[in-house]
């Protein structure tokens, strides 16, 4: 009877794990079902991602504005010798909240992960990633590419 009783406890416990996402960091990537059941890759086309390099000094005077105003790209000359970061700006433009983990990679180098929080409906969220300073022979910027590893919806 006793090891009756340890195996349904045991049981238990591991289908309540399995079922909350208990994965040992608290997030919701381990939670197996939630995966399964809010997962939609499809979503993303109602998702619009900006993408800009920008110096420090820009990023700086766009803070202090409150992100008001039109953002534009500074050229290769502006960037160059400066210290970069990559502004990724995400806007979901449908009604239910999103979140997931977008891939990225400058054409120069390799491929990143973020992870994308809650973003509810009708505003921009702002990622801003440092690149380190920008030395290239390039003329041209380097092509950013966006992938969603994972997309969930709710």
């Amino acid at each position: 009877m006793v090891k009756k009783t340890t195996l349904v406890l045991v049981l238990t416990l591991f289908l309540t794990a399995l079922i909350t996402g208990i994965n040992g960091t608290g997030n919701f990537m381990g939670n197996i079902i939630g995966n399964i059941l809010f997962s939609n890759k499809g979503y993303a086309k109602n998702i619009e991602i900006q993408t800009y390099l920008m110096s420090e000094d820009k990023l700086g005077d766009m803070m202090k504005n409150h992100w008001r105003g039109e953002i534009a790209q500074e050229s290769h000359a502006e960037l160059y010798g400066k210290q970069v970061y990559l502004l990724l700006r995400v806007k979901n433009n449908a009604n239910p909240s999103a979140w997931g983990m977008l891939q990225y990679s400058l054409e120069y180098s390799g491929k990143s992960k973020i992870y994308i929080d809650n973003i509810p409906r009708g505003e921009f969220f702002n990622y801003i990633i440092p690149k380190g300073k920008y030395f290239t022979l390039h003329e041209k910027l380097p092509q950013v590419d966006i992938n969603w590893e994972q997309l969930f919806v709710k």
